[in-house]
């Protein structure tokens, strides 16, 4: 069972196939209609959902890119998206939900080295493939047979790994900083991406990296073009962006969910990016609500 709270989606684990194996599936079908009632919204899991039929428009971090069959998406917990039909036609969707101790550790990286929006496309001979293992993993899913959770993780690698082997690099989100730096770069930018909302300093990933901090801060600006300090508040700030804008989340709790420590900072610095205090967007969000339900 999936319940809804000011647009987070988060689950109840006994639905899942064990109590330590957080893995779930369905297929869905989506129309127009009910496309509409559903919010952006973002999740406490990963999910990967595969367009089995329809044409539509996928709305991911506040971009809109089109969707139809064969598409792929593989959707972290900082990522905001919804899926809406063209008029007179429906989605026929897969939705798988899982987190990090689902599949290795080893394939778990491959998808963090990936900057998010991560979306696959595929060949017809592909798609024909990863459907029926798309199939295969609800039949496991449902009937629950001896050895059926080693199974669904093997397949669900599977899937992982050819996804990622067939990445539509069209969809990237350009403000978020490329993987093509020198190695301990990338694996900061990696795990920056996915971890910024919690309590990380330069220090901290430069211990990880075995680095010294001082090196570590040189080469980092040195590849990126800002600092690491800067290149965190831009990912938290651009969170708290997409918070403010598809959430029900009053100012405090985006501040503090977006991994902010304090209001005044997150204000001040949140007003130099965006030409608006959040307070002001916040209203002016709710303005715009009102004129279009009149």
């Amino acid at each position: 069972m999936i319940t809804k709270l000011n647009s987070k989606l988060k689950l109840n684990f006994h639905s899942f196939y064990t109590e330590n194996f957080t893995f779930h599936i369905q297929k869905k079908v989506l129309d127009l209609a009910e496309a509409k009632r559903i919010d952006y919204h973002w999740h406490d899991y990963f999910e990967i959902e595969l367009i089995v039929s329809g044409n539509g428009t996928h709305y991911f971090d506040s971009k809109a890119f089109k969707a139809s069959r064969g598409d792929l998406y593989i959707i972290s917990p900082v990522d905001f998206h919804k899926l809406e039909p063209n008029e007179n036609e429906t989605f026929e969707v897969y939705t798988i939900k899982f987190d990090n101790n689902t599949v290795s550790s080893r394939i778990f990286k491959k998808v963090l080295e990936v900057a998010p929006p991560i979306s696959a496309k595929f060949s017809q001979t592909e798609f024909d493939m990863v459907l029926n293992d798309f199939k295969l993993l609800e039949k496991e899913f449902f009937e629950k047979k001896p050895d059926s959770e080693l199974l669904i993780r093997s397949i669900l690698e599977k899937i992982l790994i050819v996804s990622l082997r067939n990445l539509d690099n069209t969809e990237k989100n350009t403000d978020i900083a490329p993987l093509s730096y020198e190695p301990s770069v990338q694996k900061a930018v990696s795990y920056l991406n996915y971890h910024f909302r919690g309590d990380i300093s330069l220090r901290s990933v430069a211990e990880m990296l075995h680095l010294t901090p001082n090196y570590f801060g040189e080469i980092f600006k040195k590849n990126i073009g800002m600092s690491f300090t800067e290149y965190v508040k831009k990912l938290r700030l651009n969170y708290a962006y997409n918070l403010l804008i598809n959430s029900n989340l009053n100012i405090n709790q985006i501040c503090y969910e977006s991994g902010f420590n304090t209001i005044s900072y997150f204000i001040d610095n949140f007003k130099k990016e965006y030409g608006e205090t959040p307070y002001k967007l916040s209203k002016m969000k709710a303005a715009e609500k009102d004129k279009n339900t009149k």
